[in-house]
């Protein structure tokens, strides 16, 4: 549909741990840890990128990825991290959204680093996409982690 990125998610082993995989969300064709990374370092953050796949979500992956279940005790503002840090623990160094639902559509807006609330991502994103293909999106990422 015209006027929507497109979306998936897929499972991806650590670099350093290769026992261990998350998730990584992919914009377009291109993961989430790249666009933050590459945001990060043409606006001149110290230390940009260190992202990594979110090893793990509280309650089901759709709820999750629906912001039904935001991380608001750990990052405030009803967001959700889509990205942990590079360690292998989500809360060392998140990279954070809010996460709206619509009937047809599913936004991610207000990106941050909550350690660092000084960061302007005023230019990074909005994403927006089209529920249906958000969702076929995530069911396939659930296949993916049974298998």
């Amino acid at each position: 549909m015209a006027g929507f990125s497109s979306i998936a998610f897929v499972l991806q082993e650590f670099e350093s741990w290769a026992l261990l995989a998350g998730v990584v969300p992919v914009v377009d064709g291109t993961s989430l840890v790249e666009l933050a990374a590459q945001y990060e370092a043409r606006a001149g953050f110290v230390p940009s990128g260190g992202y990594a796949p979110l090893t793990s979500s509280p309650g089901t992956l759709l709820a999750y990825y629906l912001g039904e279940t935001s991380d608001d005790m750990l990052f405030g503002e009803g967001k959700t991290a889509l990205l942990g840090c590079s360690c292998g623990e989500a809360g060392c160094w998140p990279f954070c959204c809010r996460i709206q639902v619509s009937r047809n559509s599913v936004t991610w807006s207000g990106f941050g680093q909550p350690f660092r609330p000084e960061r302007d991502y005023e230019g990074f994103g909005p994403f927006v996409f089209d529920r249906g293909e958000y969702e076929a999106a995530l069911a396939a990422l659930t296949r993916a982690a049974r298998a």
